[in-house]
């Protein structure tokens, strides 16, 4: 197992759950995936996704990259070597979660 000392924490930065039926955001997960997939898998075999997990708008936790396994989330390389990426569905830029 890598060393892990950092958590760095996203959000989504997109509304697509809010009104599409998906309200635990897990086809929005699978779209992020395959995008993440489509950029990366010829570069890094198995890679699935630029975060470890995401977190979708009721707190389910969704799966992504392997723990094991580096996520390009960040774009500094030092720190995605020693973090845990976390994707919060949705954009809070113009919508919050949780208490004002």
């Amino acid at each position: 197992m890598r060393l892990l000392t950092q958590i760095v924490l996203h959000h989504g930065a997109t509304d697509a759950t809010l009104r599409s039926g998906d309200p635990e955001g897990a086809a929005l997960w699978a779209a992020i995936e395959r995008n993440h997939q489509r950029h990366w898998a010829k570069i890094v075999a198995g890679y699935i996704c630029d975060y470890h997990f995401g977190i979708g708008p009721t707190g389910v936790v969704l799966a992504g990259q392997p723990l094991g396994m580096v996520a390009f989330n960040c774009g500094n390389a030092r720190l995605n070597a020693v973090s845990i990426a976390v994707c919060f569905l949705g954009n809070f830029q113009v919508a919050h979660r949780g208490p004002p």
